[in-house]
């Protein structure tokens, strides 16, 4: 007399008492197994390019920070007509950089941006201007 199979599910049968005829439920595991290493695999691969791609950023190629000390010089001009604004470099001190800066009235300005750094610093001496901090206009 032969024991029953240690899991309680008879040969040729699906864990849910359904007969699986000629080995369907090896070939129902061999798929499922097969899905799971394929998933396993891509989350690997995934996992190892986020890594290579943080090691190269930071560590291979990392963002240089540029030298403004010898990037302008005071008297560079700084201008564009779309945005509305005249730039002049007043002087540069160490990691400081003060600047004349016009803008025209009603004028558009620059498209929202930041600096990752520095910082900037507005003194206005004649008008009113408007900047966005954060998404609110200030």
């Amino acid at each position: 007399m032969s024991e029953p199979p240690a899991c309680g599910v008879p040969a040729g049968a699906s864990p849910r008492g359904v007969p699986l005829a000629g080995g369907q439920f090896d070939n129902q595991m061999r798929k499922l197994k097969l899905l799971l290493r394929i998933f396993a695999g891509t989350i690997g691969v995934i996992g190892l390019y986020i890594i290579f791609s943080i090691v190269i950023a930071l560590y291979i190629f990392p963002d240089a920070t540029p030298d403004y000390a010898n990037y302008f010089k005071p008297g560079d001009k700084l201008y564009s007509k779309f945005e509305g604004f005249d730039q002049t470099v007043i002087s540069i001190n160490g990691d400081w950089m003060n600047t004349r800066l016009e803008v025209a009235p009603g004028a558009a300005g620059p498209p929202e941006h930041f600096h990752a750094d520095f910082e900037e610093r507005f003194t206005v001496t004649k008008g009113t201007l408007s900047i966005l901090v954060n998404g609110e206009k200030k």
